[in-house]
């Protein structure tokens, strides 16, 4: 499973050894390693990052977490996708799919002066990365990644669309100033519920062009491969490609339902758990 993965050491040092870790360990097949950033906490508790995640799709949940702890502790979140960002597009813990308890968690752990490596890996087992990088005095932390995406879009969209009605009735049952008042009133809403709805496209075409890099770096990894390796890489690129295509339905369901004004959640999107505010707000 595809999970956000945060390991906190006592001191930068320590930290870099549990990056290199990773790497070590998706060399010997024990886990595909998507991204990974490395950041420290300094000793005014602000946050910096010392190795940025690269920026590019395969790296977007890592650099989203990584963002996140800036934002959370108080840094340049921009330094946390290295020199560009995702399209510009900003991201919330919904499309992470992770709640707002892990944030809780790494922040307890991740005290003034220590570090920690963020990471997106897909594992099959916890043992050997907790082993290896306990062996070096990390404290890992993990969250398999949800699918929150089409709540979080349903339930923005139909916010919007019920201060769109409730404005239109009060403006319809008006008259004269009053009236030409509400009117612009609708006519702002109109446009945010446009604004969520143009939204909804991007963030379902950037949902898509993560998995495709995904697809593509596993890909990669197999071409390189061999035996059974190889064989589990096919299988794990053959399980995302039909995981690929099921969210792509379910998404073009959803976007249909929002164009027609219906407020439907296709099943198998709006998932328990899911964190209902921004990153800051944890």
């Amino acid at each position: 499973m595809d999970k956000m993965l945060v390991t906190v050491f006592d001191n930068e040092i320590r930290a870099y050894e549990g990056s290199r870790a990773l790497q070590e360990l998706q060399r010997e097949g024990r886990l595909d390693l998507y991204a990974k950033a490395v950041v420290a906490r300094e000793a005014t508790g602000k946050m910096t990052v010392k190795r940025p995640v690269d920026s590019d799709a395969v790296g977007m949940a890592a650099g989203l977490l990584t963002r996140c702890l800036m934002d959370l502790f108080g840094g340049p979140a921009e330094l946390a996708l290295g020199a560009e960002t995702f399209g510009g597009l900003t991201y919330d813990l919904a499309q992470l799919g992770v709640g707002p308890d892990f944030l809780a968690e790494v922040e307890h752990a991740l005290l003034p002066g220590k570090a920690a490596v963020v990471a997106e890996v897909w594992e099959a087992e916890t043992l050997p990365v907790n082993a290896r990088l306990e062996a070096l005095g990390g404290a890992v932390f993990r969250r398999t990644r949800r699918e929150a995406l089409g709540a979080e879009i349903a339930g923005e969209v139909a916010a919007r669309r019920a201060d769109l009605d409730e404005l239109g009735a009060e403006r319809d049952r008006a008259t004269g100033d009053a009236r030409a008042s509400l009117q612009k009133q609708v006519d702002t809403a109109r446009a945010r519920l446009q604004a969520a709805q143009d939204d909804i496209r991007v963030r379902m075409e950037t949902s898509q062009w993560a998995t495709d890099a995904k697809l593509r770096s596993l890909r990669e990894q197999a071409d390189r491969a061999h035996g059974e390796r190889r064989a589990a890489l096919e299988q794990r690129i053959a399980g995302l490609q039909t995981d690929r295509r099921r969210h792509s339905r379910l998404l073009e369901e959803l976007w249909r339902n929002v164009q027609k004004g219906q407020p439907a959640d296709p099943p198998g999107l709006n998932m328990p758990g899911r964190p209902a505010s921004p990153c800051r707000h944890v």
